[in-house]
């Protein structure tokens, strides 16, 4: 009887560090791969801004060091880019997270029944060509 076994380490467009490893490692092993913090707690989904975002997020309340720490000039590219394409920053970046090799699933946090509809219609509704994918990852790069 095979069993289900599958990674799940922080991975997002703002932390990348898996690629180097483990999301190899766990492919080269059958392993699948999960990503944790898929959305870098909604700093990821368009909701914020380097203005701010939602007052009642758990990033302003409680987390303020994501938003005050987020390379807003790379997001504020990413957010022309899905502007460009007519798709919000949560299909882009569910869409993109899907389309990595190796990944087995996005599995979002949510907090409402909407987030849990957004997210469930944000993996079907985009999937990026290599070209945008390689655009998506080049304005978010791994860092050394």
């Amino acid at each position: 009887m095979k069993t289900f076994v599958s990674a799940q380490n922080e991975y997002n467009l703002l932390t990348r560090d898996a690629e180097s490893d483990i999301i190899p490692a766990a492919h080269a092993m059958g392993l699948g791969f999960l990503p944790w913090f898929p959305l870098h707690n909604g700093l990821l989904t368009g909701k914020f801004t380097k203005d701010g975002g939602p007052k009642n997020s758990r990033i302003m309340q409680t987390r303020q060091h994501l938003h005050a720490d987020a390379p807003w000039d790379a997001m504020d590219k990413f957010s022309k880019f899905c502007d460009e394409r007519r798709i919000t920053m949560l299909e882009a970046t569910i869409g993109w997270l899907l389309t990595v090799p190796g990944m087995s699933s996005v599995i979002a946090g949510a907090t409402t029944v909407v987030q849990v509809r957004e997210n469930a219609d944000a993996a079907v509704s985009w999937s990026p060509t290599t070209r945008e994918f390689a655009q998506i990852a080049n304005l978010f790069p791994l860092k050394p």
